[in-house]
């Protein structure tokens, strides 16, 4: 039987299972506070989990590579560790041999989406990419029978309508960690016996969050309609390089795109309907007009007007919807 944590007066000893990097700042509250028993990476040739395991080695904190043909070795070190919590941010490997033999006080998933709407390692871009004002995010218990109260924290986040992915990230995973310190308080008033709770009910169809592909970057200037444009340059700024546009054979991506309300003369959706001082380069859509706000190609990154100075980009030249063929 598990000795109570409030008896022994000790911190609680918790487990981080991280597969991106919204778990970082939740690894060094764990790390400053003394209470960080291990960290659990995956086994993905990644950028993220490279730089994940180098700093966890450099910093001489715990860590462990989990190798999803051999789970065995992952439930001998949790024995060793002895943690008594556990929390797991977009983790890409099955963990239900974890909570088979999970802390005492548990298993805690983070989700970066109301109610699971959005399904995949990639929630908070297509929420940015489908114009969404405000997320939840969730601190969902594992193993807790299905439709039974299983949410142990909850908070609202707002996504500004200027909200880059990078940005959002960011205050998303410092609130991560506030939901987990809250959570760490709960969990040791109570010796563990906190209170789940049930969020109602939403009804909303489930969406896929995959990582974007690379076609998926690309404006189809006859089916995206000006909102839609802006939100995609958003969601990919700066990770996946904004979105692409293409000028005859010649991707560019675009880093940032304002919707605008300007003529566009009865022009083909792409094509380029002014440039000039103040309003800058002014590109029509299905629905209206976007502007260009902020280009780069192998050469660098431009403000629109200094981009088509540059290349000698005139009003009236046009943008291929979609890849160039």
């Amino acid at each position: 039987m598990t000795e109570s944590i409030l008896e022994t007066n000790k911190p609680l000893q918790v487990v981080v299972f991280a597969g991106d990097p919204l778990a970082v700042p939740t690894i060094n509250l764990l790390l400053q506070q003394q209470v960080l028993a291990g960290v659990v990476f995956a086994q993905l040739q990644d950028a993220f989990s490279s730089q994940l395991s180098a700093w966890l080695q450099q910093s001489g904190c715990p860590c462990i590579c989990f190798n999803p043909a051999a789970p065995e070795q992952l439930e001998k070190q949790l024995e060793v560790w002895q943690a008594d919590a556990a929390a797991a941010f977009n983790f890409p490997y099955e963990l239900s041999a974890v909570c088979e033999h999970s802390p005492a006080f548990g298993l805690y998933y983070f989700h970066a989406t109301p109610q699971n709407q959005y399904k995949g390692p990639r929630p908070l871009y297509w929420q940015i990419r489908d114009s969404q004002l405000q997320t939840q995010l969730i601190l969902q218990k594992a193993g807790v029978e299905e439709g039974m109260p299983d949410i142990a924290v909850s908070h609202n986040q707002i996504i500004h309508p200027l909200d880059t992915l990078q940005c959002l990230e960011g205050k998303v995973a410092q609130q991560a960690a506030l939901m987990f310190a809250q959570l760490l308080t709960q969990l040791s008033e109570s010796n563990g016996q906190i209170k789940l709770q049930l969020l109602p009910f939403q009804a909303a169809a489930v969406k896929a969050a995959p990582h974007p592909r690379e076609s998926d970057l690309h404006v189809d200037w006859l089916t995206m309609g000006s909102e839609q444009i802006a939100a995609l340059t958003r969601a990919g700024n700066q990770q996946f390089g904004g979105s692409v546009i293409t000028l005859g054979q010649t991707q560019l991506s675009l880093l940032q795109a304002t919707v605008i309300e300007h003529p566009t003369y009865g022009v083909a959706p792409g094509t380029i309907c002014f440039i000039g001082e103040p309003q800058g380069v002014i590109a029509a859509t299905c629905d209206g007009a976007v502007r260009l706000d902020i280009l780069a190609n192998a050469d660098g990154i431009f403000n629109g007007i200094s981009f088509t100075e540059r290349f000698a980009i005139n009003a009236g030249m046009g943008f291929v919807s979609g890849p160039a063929i």
